[in-house]
This record gives C-alpha cells, structure tokens and sequence, in this order.
C-alpha cells in the first residue's frame, strides 16, 4: 500500500497537476504511530500492527530526537528526487530552514500534513504553492506539530523571506 501524493509538474507549487506514489512505509507520522500505539488506528489485525510498529521501532524510542538538523547531503538528495514534485520540494527545503530540520525530513513532514490534515483541494494547494504569502502560512500551520507557543522562536525575523 502507499499514498498518492499530489504535486505540480513546476513541483506541486505550478502549472501542471501530476500524481506521485509514495510508499505508505516512508510516510508513517507521528500522530499514526501514536494512534497505532493506542490501538486507535484503522489496522486491526495483530500482524499488521506488529509490523508497523517493527518497522518504526527505532523512530518510537528515539522520539523527537529522531529529528535530524539540515545537511548539505539531505538537501542535495531532495533537489535530486525525482519523485517528488519540484513545489513540494521547494517547500520542503523552506519548512527545512525555517524548523531547523533535516531536509528529506523536512519533504516527509510537508506530505505527512498534506496526506492527514491539509483540508483543501489539489486547485486550493496550487494556489497556495504559488502564493509567497499563503505559503508562509502553510509552513506555519505544519510546524506546530514540532514546537509549542512556550518556545524561542525557530528564526531570526530577517531570516524569514
């Protein structure tokens, strides 16, 4: 199984609407970790929770500490994934900067929100991919997941483009 992710041929921010497969494995959050841990989850066979939770086992202990910071590497091997859509990996790589996080995390973050929470159609994700201003805000409603109000905040002002 896997989730198809929507994204704009000028990478899910323009033009073109494509479609992309993107393995279920590589795109498990930590909210249906959560959910699968308190038996929540829409799995309900015991041999299906056990290999989900076999599989992210280690991103489980290690919790926000899993979270790795950018990298030169991480960000060259998003520009260079071809199954991702340029918008989206542009976005990624802003999300990136802006929480202080690795990049592929940063990409696997945005589709992570899109696949659970972004409530919009694809036309209204287009529309916000374009628009400087609602994209701002797009980022700022993904990172809540990672930071609370009580928090310094991620960026200096001038940093923020």
């Amino acid at each position: 199984k896997g989730l198809v992710v929507f994204s704009f041929d000028a990478c899910s921010s323009h033009v073109f609407l494509s479609l992309s497969y993107v393995p279920s494995s590589v795109l498990r959050s930590s909210r249906e970790l959560w959910t699968i841990l308190l038996g929540r989850s829409a799995l309900r066979e015991l041999n299906q929770i056990e290999a989900e939770l076999s599989k992210h086992w280690q991103r489980l202990l290690e919790g926000l500490s899993y979270y790795k910071p950018p990298s030169p590497n991480s960000a060259e091997k998003v520009k260079a994934n071809k199954d991702v859509a340029s918008p989206l990996k542009e976005l990624g790589l802003r999300i990136s900067k802006f929480l202080g996080l690795d990049e592929e995390q940063s990409v696997q973050l945005l589709q992570c929100y899109l696949q659970e929470d972004y409530r919009g159609t694809r036309g209204s994700l287009k529309s916000v991919l374009q628009d400087e201003r609602q994209s701002q805000a797009l980022i700022l409603k993904i990172s809540p997941e990672l930071t609370s109000a009580g928090d310094p905040p991620l960026f200096a002002e001038e940093d923020w483009p």
